[in-house]
């Protein structure tokens, strides 16, 4: 890792053999960055500056260039106030990454939540466009995306109804049904899923712990499983994953 400072002015320009030194060098900078992006390398990342969220800190977004060697580097002159961004192609790609995994249409971004959609429930400065509500939960289409505290805080996740199509179908196919999905801390500090799922048969629940579009339901590698909803539902509401002292 390199810091490079001009004589003539306090820019910064810094460079990195890993995404994690990376990432922490800039936090040494004091730019949080989004738990969206700490674990994969990406060319545009949010992150937070002077504050850990963005309840606390102000939103910006930092342009990272990789080079061939495997390198990365960031200019001071990159890190841009997403309020005041002058450059539409980098709102674009926030954009287009949401457009590409079917989250948004061309009137808004869809998103999910097992609360229901009511006062309170909803991200400020977030208008609600269109609601799918279901058995399990309610879809809600919002004029604007969401940044993963804000998912987190109102525990909400990027889901579409086109996708619970593919989802549900693929689960069934397994023999597990998801009824719930949660952030919690993993070993190394970092957000991940942890899921609880009853089985096709109802009578067998089981929580996954890691990503779960990695991680497929699998009573041999359950972090808890149980034949009892109330004890399933106490468990995963309680759990919240690592405490700093172990990572």
């Amino acid at each position: 890792m390199r810091i490079i400072k001009s004589s003539s002015s306090s820019r910064f320009r810094i460079t990195a053999k890993t995404w994690k030194e990376l990432i922490d060098t800039l936090e040494d900078y004091g730019y949080f960055v989004d738990s969206a992006y700490r674990r994969s390398p990406d060319d545009h990342i949010i992150a937070y500056q002077d504050g850990r969220t963005w309840k606390s800190g102000r939103e910006v977004t930092i342009e990272v260039t990789q080079y061939s060697d495997g390198e990365y580097e960031v200019l001071e002159s990159n890190i841009r106030h997403t309020s005041t961004m002058s450059n539409i192609d980098e709102c674009d790609k926030i954009t287009a990454a949401y457009r590409d995994d079917g989250l948004i249409d061309d009137e808004g971004y869809w998103f999910f939540t097992t609360h229901g959609v009511q006062p309170g429930s909803i991200p400020k400065h977030a208008n609600v466009l269109d609601i799918k509500d279901t058995p399990n939960g309610s879809y809600v289409k919002l004029d604007r995306f969401l940044t993963t505290d804000e998912l987190r805080s109102y525990d909400m996740k990027e889901q579409s109804p086109e996708d619970t199509v593919t989802s549900s179908k693929e689960i069934e196919e397994s023999g597990w049904i998801e009824l719930a999905s949660k952030q919690v801390i993993d070993s190394d500090g970092f957000c991940t899923d942890y899921t609880m799922y009853i089985n096709d048969e109802g009578d067998k629940f089981i929580c996954m712990f890691g990503d779960k579009d990695l991680y497929e339901p699998d009573e041999a590698y359950a972090d808890w499983e149980g034949d009892s909803e109330a004890e399933a539902y106490e468990w995963f509401n309680s759990y919240k994953g690592f405490d700093e002292e172990d990572y």
